[in-house]
């Protein structure tokens, strides 16, 4: 038997498995790009398309919510991701957190996100402990190839922290911006009351009389 073919032989199967695993893997990750965020980027929100470091900054785009500097609970606002230069972008993974949280980090989201078409939720819910809403966070259904999007966040029932919209984008299957923050927008200040003063009255002088 000769020793080398079977060797030969045996590396070129070995090969090929190696191929076929790397394409195998590669395709689930530009499948899962196409698809949106998985459940395990709930907390990083961090792409996991591709094994590379996010790019710093924001790039080219931007988050707003038209909340102004203050929210109110269980009221619905709008948010926009959108670029402010000629690239488009082909995904994103959005959630609202505590504006306190470092970005990168895994401040758990609040509220609720209502889909519209091109998106759908990420239910992050057994991902942070205690459990948060099944709709707090909401990605791409496919790659999206726009400059803008537009969609409604939920506030909780109880205001209780100052927050940022954070959301993720892809702008190609390498490049990708990680936690961009909107302006940080807070709770409506309880009213101040100003407390009503009790009216004195003074007793009426009682006369005095001379002694003749």
């Amino acid at each position: 038997m000769d020793w080398r073919k079977v060797y030969v032989g045996w590396l070129d199967v070995f090969l090929l498995g190696v191929a076929v695993v790397n394409v195998v893997q590669h395709q689930t990750r530009v499948m899962a790009m196409r698809i949106g965020a998985p459940t395990a980027a709930c907390n990083s929100m961090t792409p996991s398309h591709v094994p590379l470091s996010p790019q710093p900054g924001n790039g080219v785009y931007s988050v707003f919510i038209n909340t102004g500097m203050y929210y109110e609970p269980l009221t619905t606002y709008q948010v926009t991701v959108r670029t402010v230069g000629p690239l488009n972008f082909l995904g994103i993974f959005c959630q609202v957190r505590d504006a306190a949280s470092p970005r990168g980090g895994s401040s758990p989201p609040v509220g609720t996100f209502t889909t519209v078409s091109g998106l759908r939720h990420v239910d992050c819910s057994n991902q942070f402990n205690p459990p948060v809403n099944t709709a707090a966070a909401i990605t791409h259904t496919d790659r999206l190839n726009t400059r803008s999007i537009t969609f409604d966040w939920t506030s909780p029932a109880t205001a209780a922290m100052d927050l940022q919209v954070r959301c993720s984008v892809v702008q190609s299957f390498i490049l990708f911006y990680v936690q961009i923050p909107s302006a940080t927008f807070s709770p409506v200040p309880a009213p101040t009351t100003t407390p009503t003063s009790t009216p004195t009255t003074t007793p009426p002088a009682t006369p005095t009389t001379t002694p003749p």
